[in-house]
């Protein structure tokens, strides 16, 4: 059952991100018009429609281009040719009329998403660089004063010889004199308008160049051996990837590795002049259809695999005016008669060639209204809906909506009423609600420390019906000790258990200790006691007894035990650091770890970390950043209260908490070597509710506010400003204050709860947050802690079954339709 659900929220997953999200792959075509024998615009809109191409990109704003792709539903990028950058960066009222004549004078009937505006400005032999990013900024003031800024973005594509390394992959970086002066501020601008950076990369030039040294199969997506980036050890299977990440990787050694890239030009010419090795209609056949084939399988590359690929295809048609040697007139995919210079799987092709073990993809005819492209999709969920529900549930005959007459069911084809597509974009946003909360690791999280340093602390079995009646569903450990697993055995509790520091030495030096470790601890109570995760060892470089060096060595054979038994994928591995491994962590943006670590322990075990799919266990305390500041730091902004927040002077972000700075700092440090992509997992943090008269902060008031605004701010699902699509995951430090502490007296006094059980201050944990939810979002529904989970998920495909239902009456005018809450 557990397995079907989850295929039906994968289901319902792909339907929502191929609509609402603009994390979804995408194919588009740039249609150059450098030629004197190209079909007319209204016929060339048509030839896209019927290749089922949805972007295009332009390099003019010419009229009746635009006029022609007016209400047909394709996405356009528009340019702003290099010659008018130096007009557009030094007056404004010059960006202002250009943007009202070019850009608003068609948007939104044609739906423009972006403007580039330059084109490879870097190697314009008019020398425009400098005129850039005060042209994109006047463009942007533009925009804004129309209030068309949140639907047109604004970039720029740049060359890939705007990098002066790009092998290996790893060691990309941009070229010295450009950093300065174009680079990062072209990169800050991105990031602050939430932009993307254009990239054109042509594998083609790069096999052209050194034949000798690349394999044509790695350059044209075929089988071949892959290479091993020296750095990272990654493993590339196309230049094409390899080429994406040397610009991943030069944006991150800038520290801007958020910044998304967004392939603005890539192709593969079918006829070129004899010195053009490679040039050919096979190799272009084969390279621009193995690339359709890759963008469209979802992935994204090995440095940011989460991020999926947007590419514009080089280009649309052969253009016979292009000058320079014959390639440059031979890119098209189509001549200008429109016939196919050779046949490849362009996006419509590509889904309906989907794998057969998939069933059959349903793809919208083009030429189909929205109305009924938004009545058959509903139809489709309700019908998968059904089928499934019928097979996890034995609810018997239910008919499916595809294929009955009955009348309870053919509202689904009645009329159509305007707000419906905003209806259905806030019901496919409930089911990605409901999508995440149950299957994504993105999904925000507070659980809990349960330290152990004391002598008057409930027996295991009363703590963990403390933790249920809390609604808290995850739990840290500092240890693995027996009575503690198994209470928390068959509870549905979220388990990481720990290594303590004292056998690192052992577990490092010997395979057979750590497999012993592995099965007397792990593998003898998982899953029934559900562990997620081992924490070797616990703030390992500031341990006394000096156990650094064994740390990444013990982490490496603790994972090769879990792989032995093929536990390897469901636990993950990391260690818990300490917020001083930074030796920089203000302003935000200059984080940085310690230099005596870097290449030691820190890039080892952040490559570990990479590699098994881990994350960056971190011990963030604001109160002791506030508590030896207090004459600089403000107190609200270190407490998740009202404050002025910090701008940081390095990237420009505002920050309203001192917990989001530490960790963006960490973020920042990370980034710094290029590990950007490995998250953050908040192990500890807290606030004591008493201290030492020299601990200046600590108060039971102070904790109260400092965890309750936390709760709040986690479980309001949004990331840190350098990192706002990453959720926070984050332990509370800790359950219980614990008497035998040693140090200050604020260490014995970090708990939530007195060994008694009772509060030492109320705050909302996440059962109470949940409830708490403003009133416009209705009523939350919250599984009691000892449901078994088949009964939540019976109640929670009825839930969303009633939901369907209740929002497809009122989209669609349905009148009386059953709820299937009465089942």
């Amino acid at each position: 059952m557990a397995d079907s659900l989850a295929f039906f929220f994968s289901l319902l997953l792909i339907f929502t991100l191929s609509i609402t999200s603009e994390a979804a792959p995408s194919i588009g075509i740039n249609y150059g018009r450098v030629a004197n024998d190209l079909p007319p615009p209204s016929k060339v809109v048509q030839l896209l429609k019927s290749q089922g191409i949805t972007r295009v990109k332009l390099y003019d704003t010419d009229a009746t281009v635009l006029s022609a792709l007016s209400n047909t539903g394709i996405k356009v990028v528009v340019a702003m040719p290099n010659e008018l950058l130096s007009s557009a960066a030094g007056d404004q009222s010059f960006a202002d009329n250009w943007v009202k004549a070019n850009i608003s004078a068609y948007h939104p009937a044609t739906q423009i998403e972006a403007i580039a505006v330059g084109n490879e400005v870097f190697v314009d032999p008019n020398n425009t660089t400098n005129y850039l990013v005060p042209a994109m900024n006047n463009v942007y003031n533009s925009l804004k004063k129309l209030n068309l800024h949140n639907d047109i973005k604004i970039s720029s594509p740049i060359a890939l010889s705007a990098l002066s390394s790009s092998y290996p992959t790893s060691s990309g970086s941009f070229k010295s004199d450009l950093v300065e002066p174009v680079i990062k501020p072209l990169l800050e601008f991105l990031r602050k308008t939430g932009s993307y950076l254009m990239v054109n990369a042509y594998p083609f030039f790069a096999y052209a160049a050194n034949s000798d040294k690349i394999n044509l199969s790695y350059a044209l997506f075929e089988n071949n051996p892959g290479v091993v980036d020296s750095g990272n050890g990654f493993k590339y299977n196309s230049l094409f990837d390899a080429q994406v990440d040397a610009v991943n990787a030069a944006t991150s050694a800038l520290q801007y590795g958020d910044v998304k890239i967004v392939v603005s030009e890539t192709g593969w010419p079918s006829k070129g002049d004899s010195n053009e090795i490679g040039a050919s209609e096979a190799n272009a056949a084969s390279y621009n259809g193995n690339l359709v084939k890759r963008v469209l399988n979802g992935s994204g590359t090995p440095l940011r695999p989460n991020d999926p690929l947007n590419v514009f295809l080089f280009a649309l048609f052969n253009e016979n005016q292009k000058p320079g040697p014959t390639s440059e007139r031979n890119y098209g995919l189509f001549y200008p008669t429109e016939q196919k210079v050779y046949d490849i799987p362009l996006p419509v092709a590509e889904v309906e060639a989907a794998p057969s073990n998939m069933g059959n993809w349903c793809v919208a005819n083009g030429g189909a209204a929205a109305e009924k492209c938004h009545v058959a999709l509903a139809r489709a969920i309700l019908a998968v809906l059904l089928m499934l529900l019928r097979n996890l549930l034995d609810l018997g005959s239910v008919n499916s909506p595809l294929d009955t007459e009955d009348e309870e069911w053919s509202w689904i084809i009645s009329g159509y009423i305007d707000t419906m597509a905003d209806s259905l974009a806030f019901f496919f946003s409930l089911l990605l609600i409901f999508t995440l909360s149950i299957t994504s690791e993105a999904a925000p999280s507070i659980g809990i420390n349960y330290g152990r340093v004391a002598n008057d602390l409930p027996p295991p079995s009363k703590v963990v019906q403390l933790l249920k009646s809390q609604g808290i569903t995850r739990v840290k450990l500092y240890d693995t000790d027996a009575t503690v697993l198994s209470a928390l055995s068959n509870t549905g509790i979220k388990v990481v258990v720990a290594m303590p520091n004292e056998l690192l030495s052992s577990a490092a030096g010997d395979q057979f200790f750590a497999d012993n470790w592995v099965e007397a601890n792990i593998s003898a109570y998982y899953p029934a006691t559900q562990i997620e995760a081992i924490a070797v060892g616990n703030e390992v470089f500031v341990d006394p007894n000096n156990t650094t060096n064994y740390l990444v060595p013990a982490m490496n054979n603790v994972y090769n035990s879990l792989k032995k038994l093929n536990l390897h994928n469901d636990i993950k591995v990391s260690s818990p650091i300490a917020f001083s491994a930074l030796s920089a962590s203000y302003p935000t943006s200059s984080g940085s770890f310690k230099p005596d670590l870097v290449e030691p322990v820190i890039k080892p075990m952040l490559e570990f970390l990479r590699k098994t799919g881990s994350y960056l266990m971190v011990n963030v305390y604001p109160f002791f950043a506030y508590a030896a500041n207090s004459d600089k730091i403000n107190l609200s902004y270190a407490l998740f209260e009202n404050n002025p927040g910090v701008v940081d002077s390095g990237n420009g972000f505002k920050y309203n908490s001192l917990f989001d700075a530490q960790v963006d700092a960490v973020n920042a440090a990370t980034s710094a070597l290029q590990y950007g992509d490995v998250k953050i997992v908040v192990s500890e943090t807290g606030w004591p509710s008493k201290g030492d008269s020299n601990e200046i902060g600590a108060s039971e008031a102070n904790a109260a506010s400092y965890n309750g605004n936390l709760v709040k701010r986690v479980l309001n699902g949004s990331g840190t400003p350098l990192r706002p699509n990453d959720p926070l995951n984050v332990f509370l430090f800790a359950l219980f204050n614990e008497n035998q502490k040693p140090g200050p007296t604020s260490e014995r006094n970090y708990g939530l709860f007195y060994p008694t059980e009772q509060k030492v201050y109320d705050i909302p944990l996440p059962v109470a947050e949940v409830e708490a939810a403003p009133s416009n979002m209705g009523n939350w529904c919250v599984a009691n802690g000892g449901a078994a989970a088949e009964k939540c998920h019976v109640a929670l495909a009825r839930a969303i079954l009633a939901v369907l239902l209740m929002l497809l009456r009122n989209l669609l005018d349905l009148g009386s339709v059953n709820s299937p809450t009465g089942y």
